[in-house]
């Protein structure tokens, strides 16, 4: 028969297991990537608002371009991956 656990019991481990989870360090980092996914945006953003006339420009089109090479780069890395799995198919 399964002995009932009173609530004093139940409230320690859990403060137990809660005490290894955020003492893990891959917990922080997974927490700080985390926030930097989802306030990085925000922070582009008002850094592009906060930037005088001309030089918003600039970074805005630095910023298009910067983004069509790395879309480029990531294309021609996957078109390469494939290509060497054909070599290897029909090799």
């Amino acid at each position: 028969m399964r002995k009932v656990r009173g609530f004093k019991e139940s409230i320690v481990e859990f403060l137990q297991i809660l005490r290894v989870i955020l003492t893990t360090k891959w917990y922080w980092i997974l927490v700080g990537f985390s926030l930097l996914i989802v306030l990085g945006p925000f922070v582009g953003i008002f850094l592009f608002l906060i930037l005088p006339s001309p030089f918003n420009l600039i970074a805005l089109v630095a910023l298009v371009i910067t983004w069509g090479i790395a879309a480029g780069y990531k294309d021609w890395i996957t078109a390469k991956i494939k290509e060497e799995k054909v070599k290897a198919g029909s090799g």
